[in-house]
């Protein structure tokens, strides 16, 4: 998996293009570089290394093993084992390590539900303050998005969605699912509307000037006013099924069920 973005920052000239990778055993090299950097600071765990039982000898010995480990975060028995799933991308640019991001569709602790949040990142000491900081966000925000549309698209009917069946006469069914049903599980058990979060998620994932900021207002508010409309005609479809439904799940941010995961 690769989220590439073209750095439009005028100041960021030395670095025109980073990209999200999937940690792999050719950056082991500048990684490794990274993590003793970390290591000095104190903070190798912002490497996962600690987490999996690493130290700097270890992962100069084992670093096939330690990729491995990392990867292996992201599978989804994790969510049965620990109660969520990781999905670690390294920062990379011209070949080089630079830092990482951590993808967390699940919020199954009490750590990661009060601190750690669905997105983290870190920058290796050495490229600080070089405007990789933001750019990570940015890209992490673009692979969240994804991974929205994604998990939509296992409860969704693609044809629903487009208003392709609905032409050919199908059904005029306001629910997105290929049988016409309510569906709350998955991606729509944590919130009501994955396709315009994503959507909303990737506007914002880019550089931002006046202009821009502007344009993200105006398509963020139709995004939100297409959810509203959807809203509405789902619950003349399924009633009071569907205020039930919505008094648990939020539209957009999971903070329901985040609120929820704490009290368990």
């Amino acid at each position: 998996m690769t989220v590439e973005a073209r750095i439009a920052d005028g100041r960021l000239d030395e670095h025109p293009f980073c990209r999200l990778e999937l940690p792999a055993v050719e950056h082991r090299r500048s990684f490794l570089e990274g993590a003793a950097e970390f290591a000095a600071q104190g903070r190798l765990d912002s490497t996962y290394a600690s987490f999996l039982g690493y130290d700097l000898p270890g992962l100069e010995h084992d670093f096939d093993g330690f990729v491995d480990g990392l990867r292996r975060l992201a599978l989804p028995a994790r969510v049965q084992q620990a109660g969520y799933r990781d999905r670690v991308l390294w920062l990379v640019d011209d070949g080089d390590y630079i830092g990482q991001a951590s993808v967390r569709p699940e919020l199954g602790t009490p750590y990661l539900i009060t601190y750690g949040g669905h997105i983290g990142y870190s920058i290796r000491p050495s490229r600080r303050r070089r405007g990789y900081g933001r750019r990570i966000l940015q890209l992490a925000l673009l692979a969240s998005a994804l991974a929205l549309f994604a998990a939509g698209a296992r409860r969704y009917d693609f044809r629903q969605f487009m208003g392709l069946n609905q032409l050919k006469g199908r059904n005029d069914c306001a629910a997105l699912t290929d049988d016409c049903s309510l569906d709350k599980d998955g991606v729509l058990g944590v919130i009501r509307h994955p396709w315009y979060t994503g959507g909303i998620l990737i506007i914002w994932a880019r550089p931002l000037d006046a202009a821009a900021i502007l344009t993200n207002l105006v398509v963020s508010g139709y995004l939100v006013l297409g959810a509203f409309l959807e809203e509405r005609k789902l619950m003349q479809r399924f009633g009071n099924a569907y205020d039930a439904y919505r008094r648990q799940v939020p539209m957009f941010l999971p903070l329901k069920w985040i609120r929820h995961r704490r009290r368990q």
